[in-house]
Order: C-alpha cells, then structure tokens, then sequence
C-alpha cells in the first residue's frame, strides 16, 4: 500500500505590488499517519510554556518574551523523524514577467510547481493530500488553478497522485503555522533585518540545526530542510 502524505503549505510576500523584495513559499509534510502526533506534540509545547493550544505560531510574534517557546519549536521540527520542509525564495525586484511571456499569476503557479515537484519527486509511490493557507477571497480559484497546474505538469490527469489541493484556516493547522515560522525566518534573513533580537537569535538557531547557510540552495535530495533560490537565470536549474 502506498504512503499518503500531507502537505502544509504556506506563502509570504507573494503579492506583486507590496513592496517586498523577496517571495518565500514553504511546505512542511510528513506521513498522514504522523500528522495527529505532530500536532498533540505541538500542543503539548504550548502548554509547556504556558500558551493556549488555540494561539497561532507565527513568525511576526517572535519576541524575547517569548524566545524559548519559538526556540523549542524549532527544536522539536529537527528532532521529529516525521517532518520535513522545504522553502523556495524568489527575487521579485526588476523581474520581467514579459521575458517569461507571463503575467505574476502566471510566474506565482510556476514558482508553486517548482517548490512542490521535488518534494513529489522525494516521496515517489506516495498520494498527496496539499494543504493551502487561506489568504483572501481569491484562494479557491488559486487552489483550482494551481491544482490543475500541478496535476498537468505531472501526467496525473486524474488526480489520483495529488488526491486533493485544499484550503485552510492556518489558525486550526499548527503544521501550516510552523511552516510560516520558518518562511518568515527565511524572509527576514534573506531581506536583511536585524532589528529584532529574538528573532536573530531564532534564524541563528535554525542554521545551526539545519547545517546549511541559508543563502545557498541546499543539495536538491535533502529530505529534511530543503531549500531552493530562485532567479530568473536559474529557471531550468537542475533544482527547480
């Protein structure tokens, strides 16, 4: 019997027109069989620090107060044998969309593919079931597209390889939410800031888990944190 796999999806600065440099998409999956102990074990963190099991892991509430809570977090992702993450970066500035005879929507569905296939590609034999984060009223027809998209790209006409692309309230699926965690570190480190000490501190803690320099993309069967920067000249990179 094959695997099924659940794959939580998440975006940051993906808007065109918002004034940020760089657009991180991310996914976080493990076996559909793990994902109920992910998730008590993410509860149980929370009650650890005293944080309701209701509250939201989010990247824009890292603070000193609350550095050893996000600290644990990251811990737990590298210690579970069960979780995996991948994040695709892209360089929005000075991008020609008419170089690529596209519009942004267009580049945002191939941007998408790209972030998703190799994790296909890792997991071969398997089903998936891909989970979107609810982002405004245009999610649905994104999620149709992109299903679609992604479908066609693969030969799996009829979606019985990805079973299922679907919408989510990030606020009810804390894997969603920990995938935010790691594309807002990204964002943050990529863009360079460093006004906030805990969160310096949180992206020093992730590199050193995750052994690589967060600039460079990571060798494309890293199955545990895997990450790709895209730029307009690496299009047919042998990572995309």
């Amino acid at each position: 019997m094959s695997d099924s796999i659940n794959i939580y999806c998440d975006e940051s600065c993906h808007l065109e027109h918002d004034g940020r440099k760089y657009m991180v998409l991310g996914a976080m999956w493990c076996k559909k069989e793990h994902a109920h102990a992910c998730f008590e074990d993410i509860r149980a963190i929370k009650r650890g620090h005293g944080i309701p099991i209701h509250r939201e892991i989010k990247w824009s509430k890292v603070s000193d107060a609350q550095l050893s809570y996000y600290q644990n977090l990251v811990d737990y992702f590298f210690r579970s044998p069960h979780l995996s993450f991948r994040a695709l970066s892209a360089d929005k500035e000075g991008l020609d969309y008419n170089a690529f005879a596209m519009t942004h929507d267009g580049w945002y569905y191939r941007m998408y593919y790209t972030m998703l296939k190799p994790i296909l590609e890792m997991n071969e034999g398997a089903h998936f079931a891909i989970y979107l984060d609810i982002k405004d009223t245009r999610s649905f027809r994104k999620i149709k597209t992109l299903q679609e998209v992604l479908c066609t790209s693969i030969g799996d006409r009829q979606q019985v390889i990805v079973e299922r692309i679907q919408a989510v309230d990030s606020k009810e699926v804390a894997l969603v939410q920990l995938t935010d965690l790691f594309i807002g570190a990204l964002a943050y480190y990529l863009s360079g800031h460093n006004d906030s000490p805990a969160k310096v501190a949180l992206i020093k803690k992730i590199r050193q888990q995750c052994g690589y320099y967060l600039r460079y993309n990571t060798p494309r069967e890293a199955r545990k944190f895997n990450l790709f920067h895209w730029t307009p000249e690496r299009i047919e990179h042998d990572n995309a």
